[in-house]
């Protein structure tokens, strides 16, 4: 992880996970059909990328056209004037690729790509990289591509290891984790577990905490399936499945003897350990492997940005808009009183990136789709 906090930071910016389980689950109207029916593993072949274009006489002028709302839940925070802190929310110039162990492998981009990737696509600990792809296909006139991973025949069926789907018209994303192919044994204590995150840093756009009224966390999404292939062998404190959303609070000031420290302020938005139950609050240090970054981690209760304080059910689709503000100051104060960033106060507090996406403690396969994703400020 410290590798990719060097890469995604400058500084320090990596995943952690606190515990997991997952199960697997189609995307709705997304599969890659030719990866389960293939009989060589070999990749497919590519639709064509090429957008269908329309004569200067087809196009109405731009005062008759009515404006199009690529994406209501963005729409709906830029009218009411707050500021997007993600770069290329539609993710429209592709992604950058960055391996097992934090290099970079490659890029997911589409032909109107046009300037270098704002995002990219973490996969710690796995151990088939999506760049060396067994399928792609681009769909809704190329703007919408599918990308899946190698994989193993288990049962007759060929399951990549992941799959990722954007479509940067509307934003919408689908992720899936296949752990099932991931593990050939169960996972044991220390050992690393495989990731899949995508994220952004805020290098170029830092926002100090203290001088925003609001700073909203924003995601609608759901969890479309979730596989166990551990049953009653699963120790609950060692595996689970989770989606989780993290943004850093860091120090950002330079004379400052914590600068470059910070606190993994996240939201558990799924876990296999919490269903029917509400979420609690979960606070140390991230350790426990050979890489953890030693950074404090908070996870506020579900009661801040659930309702009833509960996750959703698999199939659920729920929207979360949490403003932060309050509880990232509680977040920062209870990393100080265990003797974390004893030198920071909370005006040298920025949030420095962010990651969202699965980590999979134990065998199991998980899918989830995402509408919309965005952190929000003013």
């Amino acid at each position: 992880m410290k590798r990719f906090l060097i890469f995604l930071l400058a500084v320090t910016i990596a995943a952690s996970c606190a515990g997991c389980d997952f199960s697997s689950a189609e995307p709705s109207g997304q599969g890659v059909s030719s990866s389960e029916s293939s009989e060589t593993g070999e990749t497919s072949s590519v639709a064509d990328p090429q957008a269908e274009t329309s004569s200067p006489d087809d196009v109405s002028s731009a005062a008759e056209q009515p404006a199009i709302i690529r994406n209501a839940n963005y729409a709906d925070y830029e009218n009411r004037g707050y500021n997007a802190l993600f770069a290329d929310k539609y993710l429209e110039n592709g992604i950058r690729l960055v391996g097992a162990s934090g290099e970079k492998t490659g890029e997911l981009l589409f032909e109107n790509s046009k300037d270098q990737p704002s995002w990219s696509f973490a996969q710690w600990f796995t151990k088939y990289d999506i760049s060396e792809y067994y399928d792609r296909s681009y769909t809704d006139g190329g703007a919408e591509f599918t990308y899946a991973s190698k994989g193993k025949f288990i049962g007759g069926k060929y399951v990549p290891a992941k799959i990722l789907s954007v479509n940067s018209n509307t934003g919408k994303i689908y992720m899936r984790l296949n752990a099932q192919v991931e593990y050939d044994r169960p996972r044991t204590s220390g050992e690393g577990w495989p990731h899949t995150l995508l994220s952004q840093g805020f290098d170029d756009r830092l926002i100090k905490v203290s001088e925003q009224s609001e700073i909203f966390m924003t995601m609608e999404y759901k969890v479309t399936g979730f596989e166990d292939i551990m049953g009653a062998s699963a120790d609950p404190n060692l595996h689970c499945g989770q989606m989780v959303w993290y943004v850093t609070l860091q120090n950002r000031v330079r004379s400052n003897p914590d600068y470059g420290t910070y606190v993994w302020f996240g939201l558990q938005l799924w876990d296999n350990r919490h269903e029917g139950v509400k979420v609690k609050e979960f606070a140390q240090q991230d350790a426990g492997k050979e890489d953890s970054t030693n950074q404090f981690i908070f996870n506020p209760a579900g009661d801040y940005y659930f309702e009833n304080g509960m996750q959703p059910a698999v199939g659920e689709r729920r929207k979360v808009d949490f403003n932060i503000l309050p509880v990232a100051e509680i977040a920062l104060n209870k990393a100080k009183s265990r003797g974390f960033l004893q030198n920071t106060e909370w005006e040298d507090i920025y949030i420095g990136g962010m990651n969202f996406g699965f980590e999979v403690t134990g065998t199991y396969n998980i899918g989830a789709e995402i509408y919309s994703v965005g952190v929000y400020y003013k």
